[in-house]
């Protein structure tokens, strides 16, 4: 994550569902970029890894519901085939998504939900700290 938004994908929101109906625990981790690492440090194999920080959501269903009760979270949907044909993307910029004349009538394939989480929505930071998360039959 380098732009502080999640994205959380429609089927692993279901897998979250799943996982609280059977009564099984369910942990959303998420892995940012460092911000108090050393740059000039980025050469050794061990000073990249501590670039990196892995931080926990526990119960994310249930943590990051305000965002959406404050209409914070939105939604990216996904297509599998590309609608424009070649010499439309042709007429385009390069790189760029034509303009089309109305959106595709296609259901969308997948859609992901988009959440900045604020400091407080985390519950734990390090490896470490997710072994409290997971049973120990696992």
């Amino acid at each position: 994550m380098k732009t502080g938004e999640v994205f959380w994908s429609q089927f692993e929101v279901e897998k979250a569902r799943s996982c609280l109906k059977n009564s099984e625990g369910y942990v959303l981790a998420i892995l940012t970029l460092n911000t108090n690492a050393d740059p000039s440090a980025e050469e050794h194999a061990e000073a990249q890894q501590e670039n990196y920080r892995v931080r926990w959501i526990a119960d994310p269903l249930k943590r990051l519901l305000p965002h959406w009760q404050r209409s914070e979270v939105n939604g990216r949907w996904y297509w599998t085939e590309q609608a424009a044909d070649r010499q439309t993307l042709a007429k385009s910029r390069p790189w760029t998504c034509p303009r089309l004349a109305e959106q595709p009538k296609r259901r969308p394939t997948r859609l992901n939900f988009v959440i900045k989480p604020r400091p407080e929505d985390y519950d734990g930071e390090g490896l470490e700290d997710i072994w409290s998360y997971l049973s120990s039959s696992r």
